[in-house]
């Protein structure tokens, strides 16, 4: 008596392995009667893949006796088949809050059941029914699709999807000119990363490290409230986790100076009298270099027509930095140039008037360069006698003696002192007398 052959068959899901283990195979064909066997063992598979019928290799399957006996029995020669069904996956989507309902492949996070280790993806889309910020909405699957990883899509189906929603994370830039404090300001703030079309609206003071002119990263902008905007909901939103810039400018000063008219548009450190515009009581120093004006002749000139051109600031007192400061853009500034003095000289014989003509007098001392100029009017001594007198003395009063345009340009210049000489006159004198026989 032959031992009977028994067949098998059975379904598992698919586990990335060629295994065929007993408690699969569960169908057990062939038996006598209501007789029952036991399976033991395990089985092996060609492939690993997702197929039906796949023809199992005996390997260490064995049967045991159940309410027959084993012996009666053999697996030799018999059909043994298992179907290997797709596994089902459930997919989590994790993407930030963009203001809409797609729920992409592209932002998979995890599937559950992956097997062996491999990999896949997702492309199309999906869609939920809150756009807002949620976790694990269900997803309308959509388009969604398995795609190949390390792993085979055939051998999966995508059972279900959840999509997470997070906060989107806003980044920040703002800027400030320094005023030696280390606030920065909501209104010097700007957000940026918001879903297009919306905003919101943000108050509240962040700190960053220095006071000082420099670029910064802010952590973590505490200080600062979101709320909602047009559009824009706050929950939404997040400044946590953000990249956040902020820039101290230096600050701008302007100069004041002044100098004589000297022919040239040059702009010295040493004119430089006072620095204005300077935080608190800090003060600062021009430390070298020269700029320009836009013109060499007598006058009041401002920003627009000042160039800083080489000059540098240096520290001060009172904290003063120069690194906080610039001159670049001196919105205030003013430098005046003043007339340069010239001195007058001349004589004259004595003639009796206090007048002195401008025909009788010179520029002694003061012209810039070849420069000329001439004169015009008169001036009063205040005696007529012959001596020398001086204006800066008050012994010679202008009456209308003023400078001609002659090479150089008169409103360049001032008369500042004058020196006249009034000489003795020179007379002849006759006479008659009787001859007395002397020489006298």
């Amino acid at each position: 008596v032959n031992p009977k052959v028994i067949s098998l068959s059975g379904t598992r899901l698919y586990d990335a392995t060629t295994n065929a283990v007993a408690s699969d195979l569960t169908t057990i064909s062939g038996r006598v009667g209501a007789e029952t066997l036991t399976l033991s063992g395990t089985g092996t598979l060609s492939d690993a893949n997702v197929s039906p019928n796949k023809t199992v290799g005996v390997g260490t399957l064995a049967l045991g006796d159940g309410t027959g006996l084993a012996a009666n029995y053999t697996l030799s020669g018999g059909t043994h088949q298992l179907t290997v069904n797709q596994r089902p996956l459930n997919a989590t989507i994790a993407r930030q809050y963009d203001g809409t309902k797609t729920a992409a492949g592209s932002d998979l996070s995890a599937f559950d059941a992956l097997q062996g280790g491999e990999t896949l993806t997702l492309s199309g889309s999906g869609t939920v029914g809150d756009e807002n910020v949620a976790n694990g909405q269900g997803v309308t699957l959509g388009t969604l699709a398995l795609v190949d990883g390390t792993g085979l899509a055939s051998n999966y189906s995508l059972n279900s999807a959840s999509l997470n929603i997070t906060e989107r994370v806003l980044n920040s830039s703002g800027s400030k000119f320094y005023d030696a404090n280390t606030n920065a300001l909501a209104a010097d703030i700007s957000l940026t990363n918001l879903v297009v079309g919306e905003t919101l609206n943000h108050s509240g003071t962040a700190a960053i490290s220095s006071a000082n002119a420099g670029s910064y990263t802010i952590t973590n902008l505490a200080g600062i409230t979101i709320a909602n905007g047009v559009g824009g909901t706050a929950s939404n939103y997040t400044l946590t986790g953000g990249t956040h810039s902020f820039t101290v400018n230096p600050k701008v000063v302007s100069i004041q100076g002044n100098k004589i008219y000297d022919g040239n548009t040059t702009l010295s450190s040493g004119d430089i009298t006072s620095i204005t515009d300077t935080v608190g009581a800090e003060t600062l120093v021009i430390s070298s270099g020269s700029g320009t004006i836009s013109s060499a002749n007598v006058g009041t000139y401002f920003s627009a027509n000042i160039s800083e051109g080489t000059l540098t600031l240096g520290n001060g007192t009172n904290g003063g930095l120069a690194s906080n400061y610039t001159l670049t853009g001196h919105g205030s500034s003013t430098f005046q140039i003043g007339a340069a003095p010239v001195t007058l000289t001349g004589s004259k014989t004595y003639d009796a008037s206090t007048t002195v003509s401008s025909s009788d007098l010179t520029i002694a001392t003061g012209l810039i360069g070849s420069e000329t100029l001439s004169l015009t009017g008169d001036v009063d001594t205040n005696s007529a006698n012959v001596s020398t007198y001086v204006a800066s003395l008050g012994q010679i009063t202008p009456t209308s003696i003023a400078l001609v345009n002659g090479t150089g340009l008169a409103s360049n210049y001032q008369i500042s002192d004058a020196t006249i000489a009034i000489t003795q006159r020179v007379v002849n004198a006759t006479g008659t007398r009787l001859y007395d026989a002397t020489a006298n």
